[in-house]
């Protein structure tokens, strides 16, 4: 009986273990986080609606001066980022290899204007060879989207 409970711990203990890791990301999954956040994500939304609608798991990131469109400040989002995973990219790049590889499922960023979204960007990838789509939201409301292949092999 005890060596039955013993397993039956390990195995607990080991699937458990598989909890910490990014388990392999659907397009559904990633196509449902970026659908939510178009459709509750708004210009002009203070700090503290974003945080509570989208949660505060995000970074203060930098720019290092390369955006120039009047924000002044800059929040990021990795959502269904693999536990561990770390990008060696600057805060304000787009973390490609990342998001092809599934160990970040969608990254948000956004430009703020004294607290008040003034613009935001959202990328992801999507299909068999993880093709990545990036969608901004520009100050003036205008959108824009662009897709662009994967010249690698597609992960497996």
């Amino acid at each position: 009986m005890s060596a039955i409970i013993s397993v039956s711990v390990l195995l607990l203990c080991i699937v458990g273990s598989f909890t910490f890791f990014n388990p392999r990301l659907t397009d559904s999954q990633i196509k449902e986080k970026v659908d939510f956040i178009k459709k509750n994500l708004k210009l002009r939304q203070t700090q503290q609606e974003v945080a509570t609608i989208l949660g505060k798991d995000y970074f203060i990131a930098n720019d290092n001066g390369d955006i120039e469109n009047g924000s002044d400040s800059f929040w990021k989002y990795r959502f269904y980022m693999e536990k561990g995973y770390t990008s060696q990219l600057e805060d304000h790049q787009i973390d490609e290899q990342g998001l092809r590889s599934r160990k970040v499922g969608v990254e948000l960023f956004i430009g703020w204007k004294e607290e008040r979204v003034y613009f935001y960007s959202i990328s992801y990838v999507q299909g068999k060879e993880n093709d990545l789509t990036f969608y901004l939201v520009n100050p003036d409301g205008s959108t824009s989207e662009e897709t662009t292949r994967n010249q690698q092999a597609p992960v497996e």
